[in-house]
């Protein structure tokens, strides 16, 4: 589903359009210079839904935002369909030893949002992306932002194309102001302030969050909603 210039929707769960398996994030596919890149990789359950929907186009890269299962457990199918693995340095540790602890797998079973018999499945990562790192390829330039607050090792993805400046924001913002708050232990409304904070001095104008539903031009007014709430001294709604 083309949704912006370059930009595709491959993969949205039952917080957003539902177009492939109901634990998915949304997953983005960038036409990139030749290549086909993705945003997040799908929590791994039916992953020949999203295939379908690129309509035969081969993956080249795909780039991890954070560790959660419904980011990251479809990592490892798409390395053996050739596609190489981009994460931050906490994600990529995860991801490579299949640490379900590190990403609160057994926390999420427990608590009804994945079924008992889900696990994750380790991956070797191909390039570890620090915050701020830059990868330019074609016509196409993506920076790395840290993004900590929903989870320590989230980063966000601040893409160049063609003229076009988009946040690929993970489980940073949402529509609306709202954020995704959890009882993680590396979860922290403090650093999920900061997040924001940081978020809303960069240079972009649409938002593709890992949930729910997109925005073309003036993405950065959900940031801005959000942070009403913390200049009130309150917690912006959750997702």
């Amino acid at each position: 589903m083309r949704i912006g210039p370059g930009v595709h929707l491959v993969a949205s769960g039952s917080l957003g359009a539902s177009i492939s398996s109901d634990w998915d994030c949304n997953v983005y596919a960038l036409e990139a210079g030749g290549e086909t890149w993705l945003i997040d990789a799908g929590v791994g359950h039916e992953p020949e839904r999203i295939e379908a929907e690129l309509g035969g186009l081969a993956v080249d890269r795909v780039f991890i935002t954070h560790g959660h299962l419904d980011h990251s457990g479809g990592a490892h199918w798409w390395r053996q369909r050739g596609a190489r693995i981009h994460a931050s340095p906490l994600t990529a540790r995860a991801l490579e030893a299949g640490d379900e602890d590190a990403i609160h797998l057994p926390l999420a079973r427990r608590q009804g949002i994945y079924p008992p018999d889900f696990r994750y499945t380790s991956c070797p990562v191909d390039r570890v992306i620090e915050p701020g790192e830059t990868i330019v390829h074609g016509n196409v330039r993506l920076t790395a932002i840290a993004a900590p607050g929903h989870a320590a090792d989230m980063i966000c993805f601040a893409v160049e194309m063609g003229g076009a400046r988009l946040l690929f924001g993970a489980d940073a913002i949402f529509h609306g102001g709202r954020i995704a708050r959890n009882d993680n232990p590396d979860a922290s409304i403090g650093e999920y302030e900061h997040t924001l904070r940081r978020l809303g001095k960069l240079d972009w104008e649409a938002l593709y969050p890992g949930h729910g539903i997109w925005s073309a031009r003036d993405g950065k007014r959900h940031v801005t909603a959000a942070l009403a709430w913390f200049d009130r001294g309150e917690v912006p709604p959750n997702l």
